[in-house]
């Protein structure tokens, strides 16, 4: 999509525009859970993907309590989080992004957005709300709250005694219901 063209020589001119050549200045830290590989991952390719534009950020390991606490707070310069698949897109989207009736953990605030996820978790016929979260979506897209980096593969795997265990296609672990040893 036109939205995820890394373009180093556009970032480079942003930041020159906000007043830092060559990225000096601009330097932050980056708050990951050492118990989590994907955030620990991830963040040294953001890192070094970074770098690429002159950005020298430190990845700072926080023990998870701490973690929740500071984002909940939302003390820190930069953090990654992980979340599940979601069935539904008010699961996904209404608790992380209403500015006022949700968590807003972005400290985002969009008024057509927010009249949107409010319409969206109202209306039942598929096809009206679909069009409603592809808007919103765009939304998303165009603003960037917030970046999704990547989609983790799931792969489950157990000893031939466990039987009944499917994998849900939300991520989490519902497809533990019908498990038995």
């Amino acid at each position: 999509m036109k939205y995820y063209r890394p373009d180093p020589e556009r970032a480079k001119g942003l930041l020159r525009d906000a007043g830092y050549p060559n990225g000096r200045g601009a330097d932050f830290t980056l708050d990951v859970i050492p118990t989590f590989p994907t955030m620990v991952n991830g963040a040294q390719v953001i890192q070094q993907q970074l770098k690429r534009v002159g950005l020298n950020i430190t990845i700072r390991n926080v023990e998870y309590a701490v973690w929740i606490k500071n984002w909940q707070a939302k003390l820190f310069h930069a953090t990654m989080n992980t979340t599940p698949g979601y069935a539904d897109p008010d699961t996904a989207f209404f608790r992380a992004f209403h500015s006022t009736l949700g968590q807003n953990w972005n400290s985002w605030n969009n008024a057509q957005c927010d009249k949107l996820l409010e319409v969206g978790r109202e209306e039942t016929n598929f096809e009206k709300r679909k069009a409603i979260y592809d808007k919103v979506q765009l939304i998303l897209l165009e603003q960037c709250p917030q970046l999704w980096l990547f989609s983790a593969e799931l792969i489950d795997f157990a000893q031939k005694s466990v039987q009944g265990h499917r994998q849900h296609p939300t991520t989490v672990l519902y497809g533990f219901e019908e498990v038995s040893v």
